[in-house]
């Protein structure tokens, strides 16, 4: 291995006594000009060689490596590819060649005869010609990637194609194609795949891809193309056509697709300038799954356009300009599941809307504008399974509008202006989005709006609530997230989560919380993580976790404490995280001592006078500790011993004046501390002792003026 050592040439015989042990050559020299031509000679137990260079303008010969397996070229100076540097190379299997703008051509024989070889990768150069007979029995060939050249000439390709029996894959991505001309790509038995996305490809002609009868996948994504001939995919079983980000605008074009491939499973014309689909345009395709119309300007879909489509399984109109102005039915898809209309002008939501989508599982309405649910609108749709009516104007719903969804398991409501919680839910439902609302209140427990025995998941953060009383979601037996975070709440009864005995995630976040009944989480015996963040909380009482024993995430950070009890861990042994940063903590509690599982500790901002080194000796699972912005003014030797897998030790913005010999040794994991803003004068020797990933800041508003000895400062 050679790297960035200046190296500009070498001789013939610089790898001379290595001919029968050198196995890799990894060669990446950017001022390297030569390669003697004979430089690689009798190297016969090579198999992989990497070159990677800027002034490299020609190729030493590779032919007659016996064991040459790998090849990878990178020089923006190469300029000429020599076929006979390439001949009798039984092993070679993969060929790179990257970052060449000057390498134009391919040549005649220029890959001959490579029995093995499975992938020609020549990517970001300049190639814009490939003699006829330029890739020469290359029987195992299976992948040809020529991505970002300067391929103006598809039917060039096509025809240096010929003679590779088993490729598979062709990459011609980033180039300047303009048109597919007929019979470009034809008569190859084994390709698969094809992408020629990213060109500048007005028209496709008909025959551009002939007699290619394994061929199931085309990607035209990005190009300029408006106009499809009807027989431009003759004799083809393709199976996926992605024609995403192009300028297409008649009707008619994905018409004639769809007449042209009866096996076609998927179809993305998404980012086009289809405008309306007519009366049964889409229709009596038979093997047709997927079909994706987003992001067109679609503002008319004409009565049954969508009809006798029997396989459809999923249709994405998302971002048009549909509105409810349509006319009723506009489609007939008895086996369609997924339905995307979001991102459109939709207002209300009426009965004929959804009509004659018997089998539909998800549909997804939001980003529209949708202030009204008729309460019959979903009556068609028995199987529903997930909604979603986020981030639109909804200000109320009818108690039946869900009612009869009995396989409902997710509905998204979040984003609207509710005011209060829906009503007529199924007991079935799983996870319920109501985020951003209005809501104000929770139903009584007495309520069979919040009899929901299966739900796993609530979300009401952002909302309106004031306050919660006793019991107030025990109907929820099976609820594991709860989402309470930016409402008004002030006071929680102590009961107030009673009978959750399967929650895990409880967020209290950003609330008006001043104080927490003593056992609040009484009945949490599966709790995981709190967050309390940014209340007004001054106090926290000892005995408010001590049922929480699984408990391993604790944020309450930003509050009013001025300290927490010296038993407030005892019970919780689990904690992975703390952060009680932005406070007014004095000391920390000693039931935090031999918290081995904890991970972070968030002391930031707070009042703290010193670091114990027995309490932090006993975090030996501590990766993060951030103690900055306190006033510690010493410390001591040792503090951080047995700390072996700290990463991260912020100090900063404290009151230090030294550092004492071998305060920070034997941390092997550590990688950065921060010891800036404070009033250190002398760094021992010996301070930062042993620590072979360190990077240490020290600047600003320290006064050093002695450093230990040999010590490296990096920023």
């Amino acid at each position: 291995m050679l790297r960035y050592n200046g190296l500009e040439r070498v001789s013939s015989s610089w790898l001379a006594g290595l001919e029968q042990t050198l196995m890799e050559l990894y060669l990446v020299e950017p001022e390297l000009k030569s390669l003697p031509e004979d430089s690689l000679n009798n190297l016969a137990m090579l198999e992989a060689i990497t070159i990677q260079s800027h002034m490299l303008k020609r190729l030493p010969s590779f032919s007659n490596l016996p064991q040459i397996n790998y090849l990878q070229i990178e020089s923006l100076s190469l300029a000429e590819l020599t076929p006979r540097f390439f001949r009798n190379l039984p092993r070679l299997e993969k060929i790179h060649i990257n970052g060449s703008p000057s390498l134009a051509r391919l040549e005649l024989d220029q890959f001959q005869d490579l029995s093995a070889l499975k992938l020609i990768n020549i990517s970001y150069s300049g190639l814009n010609w490939i003699h006829p007979r330029g890739l020469n029995h290359l029987p195992a060939l299976t992948e040809l990637s020529l991505i970002g050249n300067k391929v103006t000439d598809s039917t060039m390709i096509g025809r240096a194609l010929g003679d590779l029996p088993n490729l598979d894959t062709l990459r011609l991505d980033y180039n300047v194609i303009e048109r597919i001309d007929e019979t470009a790509f034809t008569n190859l038995p084994a390709l698969k795949t094809v992408s020629i996305s990213y060109n500048r490809i007005i028209e496709i002609y008909g025959g551009a891809f002939y007699r290619l009868p394994a061929l199931k996948v085309i990607n035209l994504n990005h190009n300029m193309i408006r106009y499809v001939h009807p027989e431009s995919f003759s004799a083809t079983n393709l199976e996926e056509l992605l024609l995403v980000h192009n300028r297409i605008s008649h009707a008619a074009e994905l018409r004639a697709i769809l007449d042209a491939l009866p096996r076609l499973i998927s179809l993305d014309m998404s980012y086009n300038d289809l405008h309306v689909i007519p009366f049964g345009l889409i229709r009596g395709h038979p093997a047709l799954e997927r079909l994706n119309l987003n992001y067109n300007k679609i503002d008319v879909i004409e009565r049954e356009a969508l009809v006798e489509m029997p396989a459809l399984r999923e249709l994405s109109l998302k971002n048009n300009t549909l509105s409810d102005s349509l006319s009723m039915p506009m489609w007939n898809l008895p086996n369609l599941k997924g339905l995307d209309l979001s991102g459109n002008f939709f207002r209300r939501i009426e009965p004929g809307l959804l009509t004659n989508l018997p089998s539909l599982r998800r549909v997804d309405f939001s980003f529209n504008e949708i202030d009204h649910v008729n309460s019959l609108a979903l009556l068609d749709t028995p199987a529903l399974e997930y909604i979603n009516l986020s981030h639109n104007a909804l200000v109320t719903l009818h108690p039946a509008t869900f009612r009869h969804l009995i396989g409902l398991y997710e509905l998204d409501l979040s984003s609207n202006r509710l005011l209060q919680f829906v009503p007529g839910l199924p007991r079935s439902i799983e996870y319920l989005h109501l985020k951003r609302n209005n809501i104000g209140n929770i139903p009584l427990t007495t309520s069979p709006d919040l009899d929901l025995p299966t739900l796993r998941m609530l979300d009401l953060s952002l909302n309106s609530l004031k306050s919660l009383k006793r019991d107030s979601f025990r109907t929820l037996p099976l609820l594991k997230k709860l989402y309470l975070g930016s409402n008004f709440l002030q006071n929680l009864e102590d009961g107030t989560f009673g009978g959750l005995l399967n929650l895990e995630v409880l967020d209290l976040q950003e609330n008006n919380l001043v104080q927490m009944p003593p056992h609040i989480f009484n009945d949490l015996l599966e709790l995981q993580a709190v967050n309390l963040r940014n209340n007004k909380l001054y106090v926290v009482k000892n005995q408010i976790f001590h049922n929480n024993k699984h408990l391993k995430m604790l944020d309450i950070s930003r509050n009013q404490l001025r300290e927490l009890h010296k038993d407030i861990f005892q019970h919780s042994r689990e904690l992975e995280v703390v952060n009680v940063s932005y406070n007014h903590l004095v000391s920390l509690p000693s039931s935090i001592n031999g918290l081995e599982r904890l991970k972070i500790l968030d002391l930031h901002d707070n009042r703290l006078g010193e670091i114990s080194p027995d309490l932090l000796n006993s975090l030996k699972s501590l990766t993060e500790l951030r103690v900055s912005q306190n006033f510690v003014q010493e410390l001591k030797t040792a503090a951080f011993d047995n700390m072996e897998h700290l990463k991260v030790l912020y100090l900063n913005n404290n009151e230090f004046t030294d550092v004492q010999t071998n305060t920070f040794r034997a941390l092997p994991a550590l990688k950065h501390i921060k010891l800036n803003e404070n009033k250190i004068k002398v760094l021992p020797d010996f301070a930062f002792n042993n620590l072979p990933n360190l990077q240490v800041n020290l600047n600003g508003m320290n006064e050093i003026f002695t450093l230990c000895n040999g010590f490296d400062l990096r920023y």
